[in-house]
Parts: C-alpha cells; structure tokens; sequence
C-alpha cells in the first residue's frame, strides 16, 4: 500500500518537537490536546490561490467552516479579502457573520432547512442549491420575506451524459434538463459563477 508524506510547515515542526512543551500542555489542558494555528490557514490559502494563477484557474477555495469548527481559524481568515467561506447550517452561517466575513463572501451547502434559507436569503448569501425541492422552497421564502434584489446561486448540474445509475449515486446535482428549465424560467434568480 503506498504511503503519502504529510507536508508539516516549519512553524507545526517547530511546535512539536518541544517535547518538554507537548508535556506540559498536555498536563495542563488534558488530552487530547488540540493545537491549531490560524497563520497557517493563511499560508495555505495563499498556496491554492498561487496554484490558480500558476494555471489560470478562475475560482475561489472556499474554507469548509463543518470541518473545523474554530473561531480563530474563521476571524483570522475573515481578515483576508480573498477567503471565502462554505457554511451548512445557520450556526455556522451566524459564527461566520460575527468572525467578521461579508455576506459575499460566504456560500450555503449541504441540506438547508427553512431557517438556514431564511436567514441566507436576509443577509444576500450565495445559495449552493442542491435540487429541484431547494429551487422552489428559496423561491417561496424569497416571496414570503418580501425581501427585494436577485437570489444568487450556484447550480450544481449532473452531466447531461451521465447515466441514470450514475445520477442516483451522486447526492447533489441537478439534471441538465431540470437546469436547462430553471434558467429558461428566469424568474428572481441570477447565476451567480465564482
């Protein structure tokens, strides 16, 4: 079985070979011990960002707030015009709100119920809309606030070639018929590409 290398930046190598720190740590705050660096989700970013120039790469990282659930991390990024962050749930849309992220700057994924479209569609975030049921439930919403303005989305679309087993298998995406209506409707909603 093949192995990768973890890439560790000199700051983490230098943190964890001070193992009489790593000791005392781990007396005073118990175990497990989680340490976590917000310079280096910096760094990172500014690596990816590098990578879409180097190959003309039009796009945004956006950071996945679900998978790290530190404050920190989230109002250190929110200093970098550039970061973008992913939120799934109305408690991860809040905590980025309050790290100090524009709502432009933040898109919604992953199952959204009636709040979390709510409050998305009251601070103008970009919606990742998963299926037909979200497409129509935003344009309820959107209609029930009396909120004015265009929704922005992004539109997950299954390749039209895809087969039906295929379709079945993947959790998100519309089919490109079901896609080609929606924009063929055209009503409050612009493409919004990023």
């Amino acid at each position: 079985m093949p192995y990768l290398t973890p890439h560790i930046s000199q700051t983490v190598k230098d943190f964890t070979s001070d193992n009489e720190l790593m000791f005392r740590l781990v007396k005073g705050f118990g175990s497990p011990l989680n340490i976590l660096f917000p310079e280096q989700a910096i760094q990172n970013l500014k690596l990816l960002e590098q990578v879409f120039v180097e190959h003309r790469i039009r796009g945004r990282v956006f950071y996945a707030s679900k998978t790290n659930k530190s404050e920190a991390i989230l109002r250190r990024l929110s200093s970098v015009s550039s970061a973008t962050v992913d939120v799934a749930s109305s408690a991860e849309l809040q905590a980025a709100l309050n790290s100090g992220f524009a709502a432009n700057r933040i898109e919604a994924t992953g199952p959204k119920n009636d709040e979390f479209l709510r409050l998305c569609l009251l601070h103008d975030v970009i919606i990742n809309l998963d299926d037909r049921n979200e497409y129509e439930r935003v344009l309820r919403i959107h209609s029930l606030l009396g909120v004015s303005g265009k929704v922005r989305v992004l539109i997950r679309v299954a390749h039209p070639s895809s087969s039906t087993q295929i379709r079945r298998a993947v959790r998100f995406g519309m089919e490109h018929a079901i896609y080609t209506q929606y924009l063929k409707a055209a009503l409050v909603m612009t493409l919004f590409s990023c």
